[in-house]
């Protein structure tokens, strides 16, 4: 496997058939000292892997390193050259991973206590016509460098963040083959509207609390991968913006020399919440019209119509010849320029719900409110089967309760 040509290029811009040891011979599992070792300038490589292969991963390596300089400037870079080993033989990653304490074999690649990467090499891309989106091969290699880079900035005992796994996303779609494919616009628009609708729909805001969490326990009962890669995103979008992500993790990390900096920091994460779901709004918006666009399969194009239905209160023929659907497309793109409606779908009901702060039964005015909305609702969402649409539907009340102790 050559180098390919996308990391080829972000090496310009920023500067398996081994069969593991012979029988019975003594093999130090924990650096894999017996295999051969490359160096580069920005990377070394232990490797199983044949001549030639093993200089493309090398190569890979380094530019990694590189994406991360222009990705992250906020993380400091190695005063040396880390050390990584890439594996062609499952049996022996394996091996390593148990190992390190690991018991079962990780999601293809770990950091381990000594800032060593240890990898599963994986063969190349799929095809771009894959029925369903994958996350690219390159993902647990480049999960796995960035905490390296992470851990070595915040120190080895930075616990579990939404943060680190929405960068670690963000970083990945940086540094991914396919970055420029259809697979990866599908990827993002799956997540958008994951990380979208629920707050669309009447979730609570999400941008403060997804920032703060911190821990396997707060990450189970709130957030998501949709919404910490939406809110990495959002935040890196705006050179202001971007320091919030270094207080967070170092408040994380329990390295904040004011302990003042994250109140303030807490404080501008809540003013910002509406300016992020008015972004969510519009990167949604544009994906759908994307897709709509240029979609090569017509159940594409349906789901994409059934969002934006729902979101917009647009209907757009899906099955239109191409050329009248590309019309339709710019003529809806220009119109949501103008107005792109509320970031809230309960927005819509806002009229009303001041009626019923004003009103005496406070109680039979709201069912009045809560029958319109869930009307609207089922009319909007008809044939979208989106998780958030039915989550919305049982929540409903809860989410007008919000909408109306909010604006009281």
């Amino acid at each position: 496997m050559r180098a390919r040509p996308a990391l080829a290029a972000l090496v310009a811009l920023t500067a398996c058939t081994s069969a593991g040891p012979p029988p019975g011979e003594a093999v130090d599992l924990h650096d894999a000292a017996d295999l051969p070792l490359l160096e580069g300038a920005r990377a070394t490589l232990r490797s199983d892997l044949p001549p030639g292969e093993d200089e493309d991963v090398l190569r890979t390596l380094e530019a990694l390193e590189g994406a991360l300089d222009v990705a992250f400037p906020f993380l400091p870079p190695p005063a040396a050259p880390p050390r990584t080993v890439v594996l062609g033989d499952p049996a022996r990653f394996a091996l390593h991973a148990r190992e390190h304490g690991l018991g079962q074999r990780p999601a293809g690649a770990f950091l381990c206590a000594k800032g060593e990467v240890f990898s599963l090499h994986e063969p190349g891309p799929l095809p771009d016509d894959v029925a369903v989106p994958t996350e690219p091969v390159i993902r647990p290699l480049a999960s796995a460098v960035f905490r390296r880079r992470l851990v070595a900035g915040l120190g080895a005992d930075l616990p579990e963040t939404w943060l680190e796994e929405g960068l670690a996303m963000v970083f990945v779609e940086v540094v991914a083959p396919d970055r420029a494919t259809l697979r990866l616009r599908v990827r993002a628009r799956e997540r958008l509207l994951d990380a979208y609708l629920p707050l669309f729909l009447g979730g609570p805001p999400a941008l403060t609390t997804t920032v703060a969490t911190v821990g396997p326990e707060e990450k189970r009962r709130r957030g998501s991968r949709a919404l910490a890669w939406a809110a990495c995103r959002f935040l890196l979008d705006d050179a202001e913006r971007a320091p919030l992500l270094v207080t967070a993790l170092r408040r994380a990390a329990g390295a904040l020399e004011r302990p003042a900096d994250w109140d303030e920091a807490r404080a501008r994460l809540e003013a910002l919440e509406p300016a992020f779901e008015a972004w969510l709004r519009h990167a949604v918006q544009e994906e759908v019209l994307v897709a709509l666009a240029l979609a090569p399969t017509p159940v594409d194009r349906w789901e994409a119509a059934a969002a934006l239905r729902l979101l917009a209160n647009i209907d757009l023929d899906p099955d239109q010849p191409d050329d009248e659907r590309a019309r339709a497309v710019a003529a809806t793109r220009e119109m949501l320029a103008e107005d792109p409606g509320p970031p809230r779908f309960l927005a819509l009901f806002e009229p009303d719900l001041a009626r019923v702060r004003a009103a005496r039964s406070k109680l039979q005015a709201m069912s009045r409110v809560h029958a319109a909305a869930r009307k609207e609702l089922e009319r909007r969402s008809q044939g979208y089967g989106h998780p958030a649409v039915e989550a919305a539907r049982k929540g409903l009340g809860p989410a007008l309760q919000r909408a109306l102790d909010a604006g009281g």
